[in-house]
């Protein structure tokens, strides 16, 4: 992203096109590319299609025709049982792709880094067939090796040394283009430093841009070679002749009180924050589970976090502090919705952000530029969430002890609430719209200037309607025996609750949680009414469609197609030559070996955490004997 960033263009991407993978995952893991795309500087990914429904008779099977062969790409469109659910998950990635829109990027770290070589092979496939052990989920870097940095909420990226020389590049009030992606630092961390870059990098560090030369690095390039890097910024790297006139720029540098050097990446955290350098959203608590992204306006500053551990079990919970006095705001990226935040708060010119991402999960805060914020929620015990209805604070106190709420002024209020009973779901009944080869259609054009007469080929989906009635618990379609590890398509789960008498929903409010949608897309009704799920976090509020009494629920899940074609044969088979490449071979299905059947639906724990909503305000008494 770095030079999109400097030259403030769209920085977008292709998404899906996988190898040998097609028809492998559920939606939920492609959401998990895009959102580490977004991370990344990305601002709009596409995904890869497919171009025609129809095809050559000889090389066409169900689900349809397979165009750039059956090895490339997964098929997003009408063909997987998820389309039904397109709809809202667009709405969603769009109601990012719009945040990511505002304003600039801004960033902390610039890295000079040259490259010559094609291999983003490299990082697709660094974790095997196991798609998660990539480096990323390791917790290892590709070119910049030590986490230190990203770990305490230093955003960077990488840029060739040359563009630094360009006209458009500006340094002003110490940052880097200052009107763009504003970065505070640079790091030098290759042996190679053009001279040209160095010069306007001396000129940048005596008008105060902090500098830190990285010795002894690693680079990886490709599978089999490590570029090793000893002395930052000790050669051109180009036959010019100029590496001693390179060498007495980079002593004056060195003498800067604003230029540091240390001899490993693993020196960097600690040279940065010696320069007075600090990540714009800073974590409180360094961390390997966040990756955040910032745009801002001259009225607003954008943040977008990423929990991209998505295999773990537990939420992430813990703080960010953001540079500047702001009033936030949270986006619903699932509905739209935006809400101030009441539990936050203002520090030495900076806003504590609390943060709870479920695995996998995203979140946006709108950070609307204001004063010193006033009469904040900073500390809470048995408290649910946090409201703000105009100068009023509405704590949600769920089921247990008794409520403690500490005030930005050192004041507390203490709730005691009678809130109802959470409630576990059960008695869940399941019908499965299962997905199988349909019948074969033909459809024949003649062309009346050429005189010829083709005939291409289309496959319709048979659905049947599979009930299996009342499950005793929640459990993966393949371990249910009237599903069974071949059935893919769509399944609708059923049931209902009871809430007390006196539920009110002015002073109540309801929470639903599932264990696991199991990367599937879902929907959900409430009492006949839609509800728009956090698909990623098997969540939603629905607060505005219970009411006292009975109640019905029903929540949609899709699965990938991968366990009908495991049915109906998706292994490589080679059909001769292409005429193309050598040894480049038309194939019929797209799979190196057959996978295990993957696990769909919704499964594990339901639940509704149930809340009562009660104004809370600084006690009194308290405010009397601290004043």
């Amino acid at each position: 992203a770095g030079a999109a960033h400097v030259f403030d263009k769209r920085f977008s991407s292709e998404s899906g096109a996988l190898s040998n993978a097609n028809y492998m995952y559920n939606n939920g893991y492609f959401r998990q590319l895009f959102y580490m795309q977004y991370a990344s500087g990305i601002q709009k990914t596409i995904v890869h299609g497919y171009s025609s429904e129809y095809g050559p008779e000889e090389r066409v099977n169900w689900p349809g025709y397979e165009g750039m062969q059956d090895v490339f790409s997964e098929r997003f469109n009408k063909r997987q049982p998820g389309t039904v659910d397109y709809t809202e998950v667009n709405r969603h990635l769009g109601r990012i792709q719009k945040v990511l829109e505002q304003g600039k990027p801004q960033m902390d770290l610039l890295i000079l880094r040259s490259d010559y070589n094609v291999h983003n092979w490299v990082v697709a496939y660094s974790g095997g067939s196991d798609m998660y052990q990539n480096l990323t989920h390791r917790h290892q870097g590709l070119y910049w090796k030590d986490m230190e940095l990203q770990d305490a909420g230093y955003t960077y990226e990488y840029l060739s040394p040359h563009v630094l020389a360009e006209d458009e590049i500006t340094c002003s009030d110490k940052k880097i283009n200052p009107d763009g992606a504003a970065y505070q630092a640079v790091i030098v961390m290759q042996d190679e430093l053009p001279y040209e870059t160095a010069c306007r990098l001396l000129e940048w560090a005596k008008a105060g841009l902090p500098v830190v030369f990285v010795n002894n690095t690693q680079e990886t390039m490709t599978w089999t070679e490590t570029k090793m890097n000893t002395l930052a910024g000790s050669t051109t790297g180009c036959n010019d002749g100029k590496d001693a006139e390179l060498a007495e720029l980079v002593k004056e540098m060195k003498s800067l009180n604003n230029v540091m050097t240390v001899d490993s990446a693993k020196d960097a955290y600690e040279a940065m924050q010696a320069l007075g350098v600090r990540p714009r959203a800073e974590y409180v608590e360094s961390n390997n589970k966040i990756l955040s992204s910032m745009r801002k306006t001259d009225e607003a500053a954008y943040l977008y976090l990423y929990n991209y551990m998505y295999q773990d079990t537990a939420n992430y919970q813990g703080q960010i502090s953001v540079e500047g006095n702001y009033e936030p705001y949270v986006l619903d990226t699932w509905n739209g919705d935006v809400a101030q935040v009441a539990d936050f708060k203002s520090e030495d010119g900076r806003t504590i952000l609390n943060v709870d991402l479920a695995p996998g999960e995203i979140m946006v805060f709108i950070l609307k530029t204001a004063g010193t914020a006033e009469n904040t929620v900073v500390d809470s015990e048995n408290v649910y969430k946090f409201f703000r209805d105009g100068e009023q604070i509405l704590a949600a106190v769920s089921e247990g002890e008794e409520a403690t709420v500490t005030f930005s002024d050192g004041s507390t209020a203490n709730i005691d609430a009678d809130a109802p009973k959470d409630l576990t779901l059960s008695g869940w009944s399941l019908t499965v719209d299962a997905f199988d080869k349909g019948e074969k259609i033909l459809r024949t054009e003649a062309n009346e200037d050429t005189g010829l007469t083709s005939t291409e080929a289309a496959y319709t989906t048979k659905h049947t309607n599979l009930e299996v009635g009342t499950l005793d618990q929640l459990v993966p379609w393949k371990d249910i025996d009237e599903l069974g590890e071949y059935v893919s398509g769509v399944g609708t789960y059923k049931t209902t609750f009871r809430l007390p008498q006196n539920w009110s929903k002015e002073e109540n409010g309801a929470f639903f949680t599932a264990d696991s949608f199991n990367y599937g897309t879902a929907a959900m009704w409430v009492n006949g009414e839609r509800v728009y799920a956090d698909m990623d976090s098997a969540s939603a509020d629905i607060s505005d469609y219970v009411k006292a009494g009975e109640n019905t629920i029903e929540v949609r899940i899709t699965s990938s197609l991968r366990n009908i074609m495991r049915k109906v044969g998706y292994l490589i088979k080679e059909e001769g030559s292409s005429g193309g490449s050598a040894g480049f071979q038309h194939t019929i299905g797209g799979w190196t070996s057959q996978p295990e059947a993957d696990s769909y639906g919704m499964t594990g724990e339901t639940r509704l955490i149930t809340y009562k909503k009660v104004a809370v305000a600084p006690e009194q008494e308290n405010l009397k004997d601290r004043l």
